[in-house]
C-alpha cells in the first residue's frame, strides 16, 4: 500500500544531531545538517470531486467502554476551507492526550501553507507543527511527499517526527515537541541526516507511543546487503546527541515487502518504568517474527525468533505488568479457507525468550481476492482488558476495519466486530492513507483512518466497438477509434494504443489523439488513436506486414482494462478479431488464421462457448487431408489458438475445418514462399 523512503546507516552507532533546550520548555531547536527522504505518497481523490463536499477527511471510531461498543465513523474536523486546493492528504499519525482527546499530526501538502499540522479534539482545529520553509523544511519535497509520526512522554508531552526534504532537496528527519497536547509546538530540530543516510536508501519508521523521561525512541529499517537492517534512533529528551543503534538483525531484503507499514501496525513498544524496549518485524527468512529486546535505553539488544506465518506484526505491552504481546496473522490460504490473526506473549517479560505458541483469536473466510486479516495493532488498559485491531485486506488495503477485545488478560478474545468497509460504506478507497489504533485511559481508544465520501471504483474501464477508420488497403497511418466507458471515470490521459510488427515484435505506443466525449462527468465516449505509417523499428509498413494492436489504459481509480489483439494485414485487410463482445461471448466462432497469407507459420484462432473436444484438419485443393492440428483434443471455453508450421508444404491455397461438439466451420489459408 505504501512506498518507502530511503536511507542507510553508516555504522553501528552514529551521532546524528543535538537537541537543545530553550528555558523550561524543550523547544527541539535542532539545526540542519544533511540528507534523508521519506517517500510516502499521499492518496489523492480524483479530479471529479468538489473539495467542499468530499475532500479527504480524517476520520475515527471511538470506544469509551474498553472496546465493548464503538461510535460510528466520525469526521475529525473540516479541512475543506483550511486546505482549499483539491488534492490528497499526506501521511498522518495520532496519539491520545493526557485528557483522553485524540491528537492527529498530519502532513497537508495542499494547505494554504503546506506543512505538518496537529489537530486535537474535540474541535480538531489545525495548528502548525512545521510549515514549509521553517528549519529549511520543503514540505512538498521530492514528488510532493512527506511523512510524520507522533508519540508521548510519561508527563504527557508529545513528540512528532517529520520526514521530508530540506531546502537543498536532501533527505532529512526532524523532531518537534509540544507540552500542551498539540495546542502549540516548539522549534523543529534535525534528528537524522547525512552521512548516516543516503538519497536512495529506503526507510520505514515508527516512534514509540509511550516514551521515557530520558529518551524517546524511533525504530526504522535500512536496505542492506543482508536484508532490511533494523535500527533504533535514541533521542535524549533532555537535550544532547541523538544516536542510531543497529540491532544487527534483518528482515527480508525485498524492496516490495517492508517489515512494517507506517501507520498500519506498531512495531515498537517501550516501558519507561523498567526501561524495556521491544521491536518486532518479519524475520529475515520471512518464516516468522523477529523480536529485539533492550533494557539499557536502547543501547543494545537481544534477539528472539517467534516462528509463525506472519505479515507486519505489532507489539503491545500489557499495561499493568508490561508483559509483551505480539499480534500478527497467517499468510494467504486457499479460497474458502479461514485466515487467522494470532497472538503470542512472553510470560516472564523483559527477556525476549519465553514466548508461547501462537494462539488464533480472530478469523475471516478468504474469498479469493479478499479478505485477509493483514495488518494488526493492539492496546492494553490494564492487566486484563485490551483491544486489537485488524485490517482486512481486499482490493484496497485495508478495505475493512475490525476489532477484538479481551477481558481476561488475553486468554480469550471476543467481540470480533467490523466497523467500516470502504466499499459498502461508500468511501473512496483510493483516498485511504492508513488505519491506526491508539488508546487512552479509563476505557478510551480510537481507530483512526481517512477517506473521501464517494463510490469506490472496483470496475475496470471497458473498450468496445473498436473501428478501423483508415482503409486497411493503405499502408498507414491507421486511425482507430474505440468507445471507452467506466462506472466512475475514464482517465483521458491514461489510454493508449499499442502496436507491434508481427506477434512477437517490439512494441510502441501512443496516447489517444482526441476524444468525442458523450458523458463529460465520467469522460466516457469515443477515443481516437493513430498508428503511424512506420513500424516500431522505424521502417515503413510493407504490403502484407502483420500489424498487431490493442488499446488499454486505466480509469481515475487506477483500474486497468484493455482490448484483445487486433490485426491489420498491411495493404490487404483488417482482421477485426477479439472484439470483446464477440470473441469472449458464449458463441462458437472460427476467427481465422493470422497472418494470411503466411510464411512459414500462421496461428488459427477460434472461440468456444464451452469446454469442448476439437478436431482441426488441413486439406489441399484436391480435398486431401495433409495435416491434423487437433484430433479430439479438449480445449477450454473462450478464445483458443493453434499454430500451423508450413515449412514442409508447398506454396498454395489450403482449407481447414474446425469441429467442436455440435459446431463446425471451414476457412482457407494461403502459404506463400
Amino acid at each position: 500500500m505504501f512506498s518507502k523512503s530511503r536511507f542507510r546507516v553508516a555504522g553501528v552507532v552514529i551521532i546524528a544531531a543535538a537537541l537543545l533546550l530553550t528555558g523550561t520548555v524543550m523547544a527541539l531547536d535542532w539545526s540542519k545538517n544533511g540528507d534523508l527522504v521519506r517517500k510516502q505518497p499521499y492518496r489523492a481523490p480524483s479530479g471529479r470531486h468538489t473539495l467542499d463536499q468530499d475532500y479527504t477527511q480524517l476520520r475515527y471510531v471511538k470506544t469509551t467502554d474498553f472496546g465493548a461498543t464503538w461510535s460510528a465513523l466520525t469526521v475529525a474536523g473540516d479541512l475543506s476551507t483550511f486546505a482549499p486546493n483539491e488534492g490528497g492528504m499526506g501521511d498522518f499519525s495520532a496519539i491520545v492526550t493526557s485528557g483522553n482527546e485524540l491528537c492527529y499530526v498530519v502532513f497537508l501538502p495542499d494547505a494554504a501553507t503546506p506543512g505538518v499540522y496537529s489537530m486535537t479534539g474535540p474541535t480538531f482545529t489545525p495548528v502548525s507543527v512545521m510549515a514549509e520553509g521553517s528549519n529549511a523544511f520543503a514540505a512538498g519535497g521530492r514528488n510532493n511527499v512527506g511523512w510524520t509520526n507522533v508519540g508521548k512522554a510519561p508527563n504527557g508531552d508529545l513528540y512528532a517526527i517529520i520526514w521530508g526534504d530540506d531546502a537543498a532537496g536532501n533527505n532529512t528527519l526532524w523532531g518537534v515537541k509540544s507540552t500542551n497536547s498539540g495546542t502549540s509546538w516548539g522549534t523543529p530540530a534535525v534528528l537524522l541526516t547525512s552521512p548516516a543516510i543516503g538519497a536512495d536508501d529506503e526507510l520505514n519508521a515508527h516512534i514509540a507511543d509511550l516514551n521515557g523521561s530520558d529518551f524517546f525512541f524511533v525504530v526504522f529499517e535500512t536496505q542492506e546487503t543482508g536484508g532490511r537492517l533494523q535500527n533504533v534512533l535514541r533521542i535524549p529528551a533532555g537535550g544532547g546527541a541523538a544516536t542510531v543503534v543497529s540491532t544487527g538483525n534483518y528482515a527480508p531484503a525485498s524492496a516490495n515487502q517492508p517489515s512494517y507499514y507506517t501507520g498500519n501496525c506498531k512495531p515498537i513498544a517501550y516501558d519507561p518504568v523498567a526501561d524495556a524496549l521491544y521491536i518486532v518485524y518479519r524475520n529475515v527468512g520471512a518464516t516468522g517474527v523477529g523480536i529485539n529486546y533492550g533494557s539499557n535505553h536502547g543501547q543494545s539488544f537481544t534477539y528472539a525468533d517467534l516462528t509463525a506465518a506472519q505479515r507486519y506484526p505489532a507489539v503491545a505491552l500489557r499495561a499493568a505488568d508490561a508483559i509483551p504481546f505480539v499480534i500478527s496473522n497467517y499468510g494467504a490460504p486457499a479460497a474458502g479457507a479461514e485466515h487467522y490473526a494470532w497472538f503470542s506473549y512472553d510470560e516472564f517479560g523483559y527477556n525476549g525468550g519465553s514466548w508461547g505458541a501462537p494462539t488464533n483469536f480472530a478469523h475471516l473466510t478468504y474469498g479469493g481476492t479478499r479478505w485477509l486479516l493483514y495488518m494488526n495493532e493492539g492496546y492494553w488498559w490494564d492487566a486484563n482488558r485490551g483491544v486489537a485491531s485488524h485490517n482486512a485486506w481486499g482490493a484496497h488495503t485495508p478495505e475493512q476495519l475490525w476489532t477484538s477485545t479481551t477481558a481476561d488478560g488475553g486468554a480469550t478474545w471476543t467481540n470480533f466486530t467490523r466497523h467500516f468497509d470502504y466499499v459498502i460504506d461508500q468511501l473512496i478507497a483510493s483516498t485511504l492513507n492508513n488505519c491506526e489504533l491508539v488508546g487512552g485511559a479509563t476505557g478510551v481508544a480510537y481507530v483512526i483512518t481517512c477517506g473521501a465520501e464517494g463510490i469506490t471504483d472496483e470496475t475496470s474501464p471497458s473498450y468496445t466497438q473498436m473501428t478501423l477508420l483508415t482503409p486497411p488497403t493503405e499502408l498507414g497511418p491507421y486511425v482507430v477509434k474505440t468507445y471507452i466507458t467506466d462506472n466512475v471515470a475514464v482517465d483521458p490521459n491514461d489510454n493508449w494504443i499499442n502496436w507491434r510488427k508481427g506477434d512477437a515484435g517490439a512494441e510502441d505506443l501512443q496516447v489517444s489523439d482526441s476524444a468525442q466525449v458523450d458523458n463529460p462527468d465520467i469522460n466516457s465516449g469515443w477515443y481516437y488513436f493513430t498508428i503511424p505509417d512506420t513500424a516500431p523499428d522505424g521502417n515503413p509498413w510493407a504490403q502484407g506486414d502483420s500489424i498487431f494492436f490493442y488499446c488499454d489504459g486505466r480509469d481515475l481509480s487506477g483500474n486497468y482494462g484493455s482490448t484483445d489483439d487486433q490485426i491489420i494485414v498491411a495493404g490487404v485487410e483488417w482482421l477485426g478479431v477479439n472484439e470483446p463482445a464477440g470473441v469472449v461471448a458464449d458463441e462458437f466462432r472460427l476467427v481465422g488464421n493470422y497472418p494470411n497469407p503466411f510464411n512459414p507459420t500462421t496461428r488459427i484462432e477460434f472461440n468456444l462457448p464451452a469446454d469442448l473436444r476439437v478436431t482441426l484438419k488441413l486439406y489441399n485443393t484436391l480435398g486431401q487431408q495433409v495435416a491434423a492440428l487437433a484430433d479430439g483434443r479438449m480445449m477450454p471455453r473462450g478464445l483458443n489458438m493453434l499454430t500451423f508450421d508450413g515449412s514442409a508444404f508447398s506454396s498454395g491455397v489450403y482449407f481447414y475445418t474446425l469441429e467442436a461438439g455440435p459446431y463446425s466451420a471451414v476457412s482457407k489459408m494461403v502459404l506463400m514462399k
